[in-house]
């Protein structure tokens, strides 16, 4: 009798591990296949296959939410990336704080975001004024300046009934305020590549004539 008992303690040491190593397994292929290494976000991965199953659900107020992070460029150029990363990281945990109550948030690329929301417009509204107010505070270690450009579409506008119209729609209002952010700021990226322009044009010149 007290072999069996062993054996079958043994036995159920031996499955409670296995079950366990299991889930840490799934639980690590979850972390990396879904989750961005940097913010910890959802990644685009997840944000495409989130948006492939919401094809089909209907009847639900939603708002697709398109964001960008402002001047991340400059502060790269100006102050390095460990600032940038800061900027990034940190515009996450902002965002997450306004929306993420209302559903997941997504880093789609290097300096945007993507949220998708089950709310209503007054209460998108509000988590919007909500992240305005947090931008406008927050300090960091190496920049004291954090933006971000929002961008909605709501459910009520889909006219189409195509999910992927509103994240178009949604697009196009984020880079519509992200023009009027540089435009308000004196920063219009334009300008800046026109200028860039100018002085290569302006140094041939003068290699030429020294030539």
């Amino acid at each position: 009798v007290f072999y069996i008992c062993a054996i079958l303690f043994t036995v159920v040491l031996v499955a409670v591990e296995i079950f366990i190593s299991k889930n840490q397994k799934e639980k690590l292929y979850f972390k990396f296949a879904y989750k961005d290494s940097l913010t910890g976000a959802f990644n685009r991965r997840a944000y495409e296959e989130d948006v492939m199953a919401f094809e089909n659900q209907k009847n639900q107020k939603y708002v697709c939410v398109s964001m960008d992070l402002n001047g991340l460029k400059k502060v790269n150029d100006d102050l390095g990336h460990l600032a940038g990363d800061e900027l990034i990281k940190n515009a996450y945990i902002l965002i997450a704080e306004a929306f993420g109550k209302y559903g997941k948030i997504y880093r789609t690329g290097g300096d945007e975001y993507s949220a998708f929301l089950k709310t209503d417009e007054e209460t998108f509204g509000n988590a919007k004024l909500k992240l305005d107010e947090l931008c406008k505070a927050w300090k960091g270690t190496y920049s004291n300046d954090l933006c971000v450009s929002v961008g909605a579409a709501f459910s009520t506008e889909a006219e189409t009934g195509v999910l992927m119209d509103l994240w178009k729609l949604a697009d196009k209002r984020m880079y519509d305020a992200k023009s009027e952010h540089y435009r308000k700021s004196g920063m219009d990226r334009r300008g800046q590549n026109d200028a860039h322009k100018t002085l290569c044009s302006m140094y041939t010149k003068i290699l030429k004539i020294n030539l």
